[in-house]
């Protein structure tokens, strides 16, 4: 029987992949939402 230190983890390999460190994962974040918001708003933008 497994004890609680033993039990496996169904999000465990979610966990190690995104276990950057963390300023890298905001900036990650910061740039993906920059981009989207650069895609969405790019068709509504007159062409100077």
């Amino acid at each position: 029987m497994a004890t609680d230190d033993e039990s496996v983890d169904l999000l465990d390999p979610f966990r190690q992949f995104v276990s950057l460190e963390r300023d890298v994962l905001v900036l990650s974040l910061a740039m993906f939402a920059f981009s989207l918001g650069f895609q969405m708003t790019n068709r509504f933008l007159p062409d100077y």
